[in-house]
């Protein structure tokens, strides 16, 4: 025949709790994932860690190429600037424009070629 069953009083499980920290291999299970959760606590600790110095190399990275563009764009400015402009043309055997001369046409003259 079947038995009843019944519900365990707190008391039948704080014992059976009591009983199975007693056993040795749980003892050894819980020491297994103790110390397996300190491992993995030091790999993550490592790859933030690892993470934390890429982005510092990167910042360091973006710093001395601003510097390199704030350079480029000072270099850009100097060639178009007026006095560039004309040092370059002198070495270029150009010669410097003359004073303008206008010629008064009389009637109704037209140029042609």
């Amino acid at each position: 025949m079947k038995q009843k069953q019944y519900k365990k009083s707190f008391k039948e499980k704080r014992d059976a709790v009591k009983a199975l920290s007693k056993k040795r291999s749980f003892r050894v299970g819980l020491l297994v994932f103790t110390i397996s959760m300190l491992v993995l606590d030091v790999f993550q600790t490592s790859v933030v860690s690892a993470t934390g110095d890429e982005i510092s190399a990167l910042q360091q990275e973006s710093r001395e190429l601003g510097y390199q563009h704030e350079r480029i764009v000072y270099d850009i400015a100097q060639h178009r600037s007026m006095l560039a402009v004309q040092e370059r043309l002198t070495g270029m055997d150009f010669v410097a424009a003359g004073e303008r001369e206008y010629i008064l046409l009389s009637g109704n003259a037209v140029a042609s070629r």
